[in-house]
């Protein structure tokens, strides 16, 4: 960050330097994604209704990946979008620039970049998801930066009015993590979207996408049945899951040959997918 010319420190306060960030994208080692059962199963237990599907369903894309590469913040985006899509929620792919910093140290590391592009067939930067209604920003992978790992493997769902930001724009928005961490997003022109959705190496495959966006909404809304976690669904403002989980029942969720689910309920001996489902139902 530059600084103002001419500009003295203030009495009784030290003068300490912003580090310029270091440039770790694309240098880093994402690892694989890791997320401990118990764990995940523990917090889907501790969320309020409001959260049972904005928090809900990013852990759930977390747990349904163990040991793949974390760095798959592109795809995995499109795939939650999907997955809200289905449950009424309007999720926008969003395209940011981060840095992580070190409140103790200072020391900054950028990650997402304000130019994100492929090259060849990796994505160089970092997407998340902007939820328009609930006002909330979502980071599903940013376990795969180092020292964010280190300090929790969670993903970021927060309410942005919470931040100081009421809508989506090209304002700098901090999330503290853990007791010494700042994620400093910047979000990248909308404009640039386009061309990363048509680069061959995500354009090719986005029927998969779909498909596994509607798996990972089959998968939480199976789990969900589950006594505890069905009580804070029905009482989420979700109408839609309300309706979903009443139209699925105790079907058992089966895999096709394709390894896609689909729900064995009445009247469909080869089972129904979640999106057929969905598409009895108004709005």
């Amino acid at each position: 960050m530059p600084k103002s010319k001419g500009r003295k420190p203030k009495p009784g306060k030290k003068n300490r330097p912003r580090t310029p960030p270091n440039t770790g994208g694309g240098r880093y080692r994402p690892g694989a994604v890791h997320v401990d059962e118990d764990e995940a199963f523990a917090l889907l237990d501790r969320l309020i209704p409001e959260q049972v599907l904005t928090v809900g369903l990013p852990v759930w894309w977390l747990l349904l990946l163990p040991g793949k590469p974390a760095n798959i913040c592109l795809e995995g985006a499109f795939v939650l979008r999907e997955a809200f899509a289905l449950f009424g929620i309007d999720a926008k792919v969003k395209l940011v620039e981060l840095i992580v910093r070190d409140t103790r140290t200072g020391q900054a590391t950028q990650y997402g970049r304000p130019d994100p592009h492929f090259t060849g067939d990796q994505f160089r930067g970092h997407a998340g998801l902007w939820l328009p209604e609930s006002k909330r920003f979502i980071d599903h992978s940013a376990q795969q930066f180092p020292p964010v790992r280190a300090v929790s493997w969670m993903p970021v769902s927060v309410r942005a009015t919470s931040l100081g930001v009421t809508e989506w724009s090209a304002q700098r928005f901090g999330v503290p993590r853990g007791d010494h961490l700042m994620l400093e997003y910047t979000p990248v022109d909308d404009t640039i979207l386009p061309a990363i959705m048509n680069n061959s190496t995500l354009a090719e495959h986005m029927d998969q996408v779909r498909r596994a966006g509607v798996n990972l909404a089959s998968n939480l809304l199976a789990a969900l049945r589950l006594p505890k976690l069905r009580e804070r669904a029905l009482a989420s403002p979700h109408e839609r899951l309300h309706r979903l989980l009443d139209l699925v029942g105790d079907a058992d969720l089966i895999n096709d040959p394709g390894q896609d689910h689909r729900f064995l309920v009445s009247g469909h001996p080869g089972g129904i997918y979640l999106d057929e489902i969905a598409a009895t139902l108004p709005g």
